[in-house]
């Protein structure tokens, strides 16, 4: 019997750190050829290149902190708060999206107006 509940709490720690990391690969390329699509109107190769690399580059950071974690590399007690590293991961690419947003709807639009440049001055 304590087995299976040792087999069961290893699971859901498992779980519980494989998720976020899952989360995060999938919602970040997603963003990024959405973005690509939509925002810089990409072609769909260069918007799915873009992703796929987006992909392995989160995958590769949730890798060095299961890692480091698994070494007891992390300072302080941060390996008992693994969530801290995931908040500050989708903090930044929410940031940097509303700031990709901010910049190219409001600030090239208000320069594409201007008189000092062409309306197709960004295509």
């Amino acid at each position: 019997m304590i087995m299976k509940h040792e087999r069961n709490e290893d699971k859901n720690d498992f779980l519980l750190f494989l998720l976020p990391e899952i989360f995060t690969v999938i919602a970040g390329s997603t963003a990024v050829y959405a973005m690509g699509i939509f925002g810089k109107q990409l072609s769909v190769e260069n918007a799915l290149r873009n992703a796929v690399m987006t992909a392995m580059g989160l995958a590769v950071a949730g890798f060095f902190l299961r890692r480091e974690q698994l070494d007891s590399q992390l300072d302080y007690d941060n390996d008992e708060h693994l969530m801290r590293f995931w908040i500050a991961v989708w903090s930044c690419l929410l940031l940097s999206l509303a700031f990709y947003l901010f910049l190219w709807y409001y600030l090239c639009s208000a320069i594409c107006r201007s008189e000092f440049f062409s309306p197709q001055c960004f295509l």
